[in-house]
């Protein structure tokens, strides 16, 4: 199947279209850089997502009381079925 005259183009040809672009993005890109910001404007109860009212919430997160395994003591404790006593761990 034969290619058509434009998806023949040559490398360099490609190139030549490519540079100009290029370097139109990468004048865009500096100019934005360069421009300064713009304010931001405050909050009005008119906009989307703004509520009227303001409430202020406590919530409590639970955390987790972990100690160290390297606490662990071992001690016989009696009566463990077959054997009259056996090594169990304590902290």
């Amino acid at each position: 199947m034969p290619l058509p005259a434009e998806a023949r183009a040559t490398p360099r040809a490609t190139g030549r279209a490519v540079a100009p672009a290029l370097l139109l993005l990468l004048l865009l890109s500096a100019v934005r850089a360069t421009a300064p910001p713009r304010p931001l404007l405050p909050l009005q109860p008119s906009m989307p997502h703004v509520c009227a009212q303001q409430q202020l919430t406590l919530v409590g997160h639970r955390r987790p009381c972990v100690k160290a395994l390297s606490r662990m003591v071992s001690v016989w404790k009696p009566g463990c079925g077959r054997q009259a006593w056996c090594i169990g761990h304590e902290r």
